[in-house]
């Protein structure tokens, strides 16, 4: 998807007709579009996403049409307003128009439901209007998507945040198609539940019951597994609106070298909690790999005792091989010069020693287990040794835990005692949604646990169901489709599983090539497990987790846009994967630079250009003058400015409105 032109008419603050043509070069793949604060960039962002999907995130989302063509109507007049998008999209060339009039009736406006055409010429130049145009544009452009193209500045800092992990779990499930598994899991459930309620109709006695325990026990899982996602999206809200409120307390002048402090702790503790988990997975580790050994003591002595006895009476080892008294017999003579006849005293005395002397598999193996309870004994004593070890590390961290929990105490307590109300209820309210988060940290570990009790009754009523055999010729079928369904369902759960394990390692690489670009040697953006991004940093041997500013924060953002970028477009060139086609994607950024410092902002602007084909900056003049300028300016095809007029403005008007001028 290549973007050509974007033409505004009387869109919110967008007066008249106003015509913006992207840059196409792929040298020069950057089109800047300067605006003051309130002049319109987010506007246009809006726009764009209007035009594609029908959607609006500004105030007043059901006002449309510009302010100032409202009101120059008179009484029965009419005004258009639209958005009209046009681009290619491999050889194909696309026209949307989103568009609907206003009328002024009465002294009253009221506008038309908006429409929606979408005109297509194909690779042979014919002309084709789709029936169901929405649907094809979320198959160039999947709606869900659409944010991690066109962004606003604030929503690159937030994708960083642990707030932002679900977001980057959704993106990562679209883009490589595991939404489509997931809705056929989905699906199949569905069907499976069809079936199994014809085995129920057609079924008597135990089996009904059992049936009827089955599709019960499922349904409170759903309801617990819903309830997660519930508790989820709440921690999530708290977490935003904690994180706005320690903004704040850094901000104020008052509790900013307070809050610095506590900043300091928090990123303290959560190290130590990194570390005592690291050590609770090393004792796990430890006690499945040689916890046997802890109960292995007696078994080692006696057998060693056991050995020891042999070896003293002169059992093990023995003294005479086998293979020398045999050697003996063979040739019949005696190593003193003694001939042994078959049959004779001689013969049968020394033949008498087969059934005392030891093989060499005796001898091997009874070096082998004695030197085996030597070693497993240090061994035991090592493993001792070594949890003795991770349980001084553990009580060293938990010491330091507690320590820094104290510190973290007393600057709540001094926050709250200050002077300034503004400062005590911003306090008050931050140790509410700590507890608010504890609280649903709290429900989701038993939800959770719920789960897994309620998967586990699950189980064993499935294995009751099994034993029932013997079914009528209609139950047996209907059983038979429904077992069916749950394989079917299965196998998609396990291939999604498969591919959202190779998807995450796949793209792990990919932030890291995208973010080499931008951050300095010996720094690595890495994809947790619950997908939340975080900065690693090499420390000696070991690597070590940094606490991102807002600029990291806005880095490690883009190197996992940018990876997505590049992943669509080796969907789209490769063309392998079924469930997503993939694409070449524009992105769009609003105030991408925000309040970085310059060193944050030179980088940023130095690997914008390179995240895709097609880049559309909005920027201020304050944002856009100096490194940034130095950065992108050799990458720039076209440029604009949004001109603002309103009564405060240097340029008054009435009414407010903007107009976008070709640089």
């Amino acid at each position: 998807m290549i973007l050509d032109q974007i033409r505004i008419k009387n869109f919110r603050q967008y007066y008249g007709l106003q015509t913006i043509r992207f840059s196409k070069d792929k040298d020069k793949n950057v089109t800047v579009i300067h605006g003051d604060n309130g002049a319109g960039k987010t506007t246009f962002l809006n726009a764009l996403l209007w035009g594609l999907y029908g959607k609006i995130s500004l105030p007043r989302p059901g006002t449309l049409v510009s302010e100032k063509a409202e009101a120059e109507l008179k009484e029965g007049d009419t005004v258009e307003m639209f958005v009209e998008i046009r681009f290619r999209d491999r050889v194909r060339n696309y026209t949307i128009m989103r568009n609907l009039t206003g009328t002024k009736q009465r002294g009253q406006f009221r506008t038309t439901q908006p429409s929606l055409t979408v005109t297509i010429i194909d690779e042979k130049g014919k002309t084709i209007e789709p029936k169901n145009p929405q649907n094809m544009i979320d198959e160039i452009m999947p709606r869900e998507m659409s944010s991690y193209f066109f962004f606003d500045g604030e929503r690159i800092d937030n994708l960083s945040k642990e707030a932002g992990a679900e977001d980057i779990k959704e993106a990562i499930k679209t883009i490589m198609g595991l939404k489509v598994l997931e809705r056929t899991k989905e699906h199949l459930d569905d069907v499976r539940k069809i079936f199994s309620a014809e085995v129920k109709s057609a079924a008597t006695g135990d089996l009904s019951i059992l049936l009827s325990k089955q599709e019960s026990q499922e349904e409170q899982i759903e309801d617990l597994e819903q309830k997660i996602v519930e508790i989820f999206k709440n921690r999530k809200a708290v977490v935003q609106e904690k994180e706005a409120i320690v903004a704040k307390l850094r901000e104020a002048e008052e509790s900013r070298v307070i809050q610095t402090e506590r900043d300091r702790l928090e990123k303290d503790l959560t190290e130590i909690q990194k570390a005592i988990k690291d050590i609770d997975q090393n004792v796990k580790t430890l006690c499945s790999n040689q916890g046997y050994l802890a109960f292995a003591r007696v078994i080692l002595e006696r057998t060693q005792s056991i050995l020891e006895d042999k070896r003293q009476k002169g059992e093990i080892p023995v003294g005479i091989k086998q293979q020398f008294v045999e050697d003996l017999l063979e040739r019949q003579l005696c190593i003193c010069g003694i001939k042994l006849e078959p049959g004779s005293q001689h013969y049968n005395e020394v033949a008498a020693w087969l059934s005392q002397a030891g093989t060499k598999e005796l001898e091997d193996k009874f070096t082998e287990v004695a030197a085996g309870i030597k070693v497993m004994s240090q061994y035991r004593i090592d493993l001792f040794s070594q949890l003795k070890t991770y349980r001084s590390q553990r009580e060293k961290q938990l010491d330091h835990q507690q320590s820094i929990e104290e510190q973290l105490d007393e600057i709540s307590s001094k926050l709250s005692d200050k002077d300034s109300e503004t400062i005590r209820s911003l306090e008050r309210r931050r140790q509410e949604l700590d507890d608010n988060i504890r609280d649903c940290d709290v429900q989701e570990g038993k939800t959770r646990e719920a789960v897994r009790n309620s998967e586990g009754k699950l189980d064993d009523i499935k294995k009751e169901v099994k034993k029932y055999e013997a079914l009528e010729a209609k139950t047996a079928l209907a059983k038979k489709r429904m077992e069916a369904c749950q394989e079917a369902r299965d196998i998609v759960a396990k291939i999604h599983e498969a591919a959202a394990l190779k998807t995450k390692s796949n793209l792990q690489l990919r932030i890291n090539e995208v973010y080499t670009h931008f951050l300095r040697k010996g720094y690595y953006a890495k994809l947790n497990d619950d997908y939340s991004l975080q900065i690693i940093k090499e420390f000696g041997e070991t690597e070590k987790t940094v606490a991102m500013s807002q600029g990291e924060r806005q880095i490690t953002s883009l190197a996992f846009i940018g990876a997505l970028v590049d992943i669509a477009r080796e969907q789209y060139e490769k063309g392998k994967n079924k469930f997503f086609r993939g694409g070449i994607y524009p992105i769009v950024m609003d105030s991408p630079f925000g309040t970085l410092d310059p060193d944050h902002r030179a980088r940023i602007a130095q690997g914008i250009p390179t995240l895709s084909h097609q880049v559309i900056i909005l920027v201020t003049d304050s944002q856009w003058e100096g490194d940034v300028q130095k950065q992108i300016g050799s990458r720039i095809g076209t440029e604009y400015i949004l001109v603002n007029y309103s009564p405060k403005s240097p340029r008054p008007s009435q009414y407010e409105y903007t107009d976008i001028r070709e640089v």
